[in-house]
């Protein structure tokens, strides 16, 4: 199975990255129906691994139009690396569910940054 899912991409990585950017799209659009349908309002930490997911499809989608295996090498690069920090979010996330801190701190923090960053008044 992974041997056939490697050559697809040695032969049409054009189609892999438009799938990939069409499954991230789709994906977005879902929990943008279980906020605004469902009324779930999404935690800082939900937003910051939907801005990460959201670079995950632009550049997938940039990728899939580009021909050039140097693009596509270097494409899949920053996509590992936007990939790999929404999964770092999503275990912090899961992590603090399951051993919530002790003591509440007073202070700035990373995820109380982002919250109050004038991006997330422009794209909620």
């Amino acid at each position: 199975m992974a041997n056939a899912f490697l050559v697809m991409l040695d032969n049409a990585p054009r189609r892999v990255f438009a799938f990939l950017s069409a499954t991230c799209v789709a994906m977005l659009a879902f929990g943008l129906y279980l906020q605004h349908s469902q009324g779930l309002e999404p935690c800082p930490m939900c937003i910051v691994q939907r801005y990460a997911l959201f670079a995950v499809a632009l550049v997938a989608g940039l990728l899939s139009v580009s021909g050039s295996r140097r693009v596509h090498f270097w494409g899949s690069f920053a996509l590992l690396l936007a990939a790999g920090f929404g999964a770092f979010v999503a275990a912090r996330q899961s992590w603090l569910q399951w051993y919530p801190p002790e003591v509440a701190t007073c202070g700035r923090y990373f995820y109380g940054m982002i919250e109050n960053f004038p991006l997330s008044r422009a794209i909620p």
